[in-house]
């Protein structure tokens, strides 16, 4: 509807025009020859005409004037126009309207001196007339500017939104692509990290299935072996339905069991100090974390001088997970990328991404693992 005003002012803006001229004609003729009977309706009408072409004239000069940088050329231009309109209009009242059959006229011929003064009334009615078109004009090229800087507005802001639109859609298919490439990674170490911890796992019965001798020990190997499945089960049923993260009472379940197959026939390993502190509301963290770092711990720490502490913190906000152990005088075996913390802590950053820090490494004596999980949403 806005773009439409400019049109309609516009055609008002002529209709104007050409009512005004029309009805100037048809009372001025109409009038004319009623009030002077000798008058011809051809030489009123040229009259008439004459009358017009002067207002448009002035017309014309007014907005010239009303410039901001031409305007004193206007009012050289106006006493021009006057000068020049006076002669002319008296050449065409007293030499050329007598030829139409207004002889009246060329009785009552008036100089040039008496005319000036005579027409000096009309012209100020005229340049009213005139001046009226010029801020009549005016303001409709001035709603005709509103309306084009509205309307190259409104496209510019249109095409400001088309843009940004497709920078949200490109964000939101950049998004959506690393969200699936995050989700392929995490599924791929997810069936990885299984098979890595049935070899270690497998390859440790079998070393204890040498030394199997005893009844008690093929029993303590079957109860192992048994933990073993049920791990491994666990973490099935998770990576073939996907599961990101699994409520902390899963978790915590899964670690007992590999703490339990663990301590099955390993005399010489001190039993785990493990500390839980606060209740289960619901806290979540990725599935395996603890039973990984735990693997970690008995795989490469010296747990014959020193048990593995492993503290679990379960607070209202953040679940607080520490694994520390002695370390051996000699390194058993140098962690690698794609095994152990490597693994654990990109799983940690596909499935929860901005919503944990990690702390790892070697304090003095001591190996740390520390990992606070925010539980806020």
């Amino acid at each position: 509807m806005r773009v439409a005003i400019p049109d309609l002012r516009k055609a008002t803006f002529y209709r104007v025009h050409i009512l005004f001229a029309g009805a100037y004609l048809l009372f001025n003729v109409s009038f004319n020859i009623k009030l002077d009977t000798e008058a011809s309706p051809v030489a009123v009408l040229l009259y008439s005409l004459l009358v017009l072409l002067i207002i448009y004239v002035l017309t014309g000069v007014y907005y010239v004037i009303t410039l901001p940088k031409v305007w004193p050329w206007g009012l050289l231009l106006l006493v021009a126009c006057y000068v020049l309109l006076a002669k002319y209009a008296h050449l065409i009242l007293y030499e050329v309207l007598p030829n139409f059959g207004h002889e009246a006229l060329q009785r009552v011929k008036r100089g040039m001196d008496e005319f000036l003064l005579m027409n000096a009334p009309r012209f100020f009615y005229y340049s009213w007339l005139a001046l009226f078109f010029v801020f009549h004009y005016r303001d409709v090229r001035n709603i005709e500017r509103n309306a084009r800087i509205e309307k190259e507005d409104a496209e510019v802001k249109e095409r400001a939104a088309r843009a940004e639109l497709a920078r949200v859609e490109a964000e939101k298919k950049e998004l959506l692509a690393a969200e699936k490439a995050r989700e392929m990674e995490l599924q791929s170490w997810n069936g990885y990290t299984n098979t890595h911890f049935l070899q270690n796992e497998l390859e440790a019965q079998a070393a204890e299935l040498v030394y199997a001798t005893s009844r008690e020990r093929r029993e303590a190997l079957a109860n192992r072996l048994k933990r073993i499945a049920q791990i491994s089960d666990y973490n099935n049923k998770n990576v073939a339905k996907n599961r990101r993260t699994v409520v902390f009472e899963r978790e915590w379940q899964q670690l007992l069991n590999y703490l339990e197959l663990r301590d099955m026939g390993r005399e010489s390993c001190l039993r785990p100090v493990v500390e839980q502190i606060g209740v289960p509301m619901g806290h979540k963290l990725v599935p395996m974390t603890l039973v990984y770092l735990a693997e970690g711990a008995f795989k490469h720490g010296d747990l014959l001088s020193e048990p593995l502490h492993i503290r679990i913190g379960l607070h209202h906000d953040r679940l607080d997970i520490r694994f520390r152990n002695r370390l051996p005088l000699s390194p058993k075996h140098v962690d690698t990328l794609g095994s152990g913390l490597t693994v654990v802590k990109r799983r940690l950053e596909l499935a929860m991404p901005g919503k944990f820090t990690w702390e790892a490494g070697a304090k003095g004596s001591h190996f740390e693992v520390y990992i606070s999980i925010d539980q806020s949403c």
